[in-house]
């Protein structure tokens, strides 16, 4: 199943950059950026540390939009005040991708850069990353990451709390 997933994954990335064309990221393109959407990571201390992405935005005045699980959604509307979508069960289709109703609803997102925090191969969220229509897309170095995002960093730290730190650190560098 994994395998029919990967692969229906990468046909439809490689159809939509047919119709977009290869993305270039600039040197500076957190700070020249306004709107970006965050896909958070589904296990409960991965979303806590990938909140400090967040946070960094947040403070840097820019106009974010978080994707995550609804059984999240209780910690995200107690502490902040921005745009979420929550996804259910029922938005993952047999293959485990998103159904066509939650695609439609991402893709009328605006985003000028879309950042997936799933340290993991989750192909729900790499396949949402590319239904959000981006210039920019940054994810955490996986299999075939090459095809999914314009800027991958290296997670090789078995510890989420020092990835998602370096992670940050990278950002900061744009």
């Amino acid at each position: 199943m994994k395998f029919l997933t990967r692969i229906f994954t990468l046909w439809f990335v490689n159809s939509i950059r047919k119709k977009t064309g290869n993305q270039t990221a600039s040197t500076n393109f957190v700070s020249n950026s306004h709107f970006f959407v965050l896909l958070l990571p589904d296990g409960e201390k991965e979303f806590l540390a990938s909140l400090q992405v967040l946070n960094f935005l947040l403070s840097l005045k820019k106009e974010v939009t978080i994707i995550h699980n609804n059984a999240k959604a209780h910690y995200i509307h107690q502490k902040y005040s921005i745009r979420s979508i929550e996804y259910y069960q029922t938005d993952s289709n047999k293959i485990g991708l998103p159904t066509s109703t939650f695609r439609k609803k991402l893709s009328e997102v605006k985003a000028d850069v879309v950042i997936d925090l799933s340290r993991d191969e989750n192909y729900f969220s790499i396949f949402s990353a590319y239904c959000v229509p981006a210039k920019i897309r940054v994810g955490f170095e996986k299999n075939d990451s090459d095809k999914f995002y314009t800027i991958q960093i290296r997670s090789s730290e078995i510890n989420h709390e020092i990835s998602y730190k370096n992670f940050l650190n990278c950002l900061q560098m744009f």
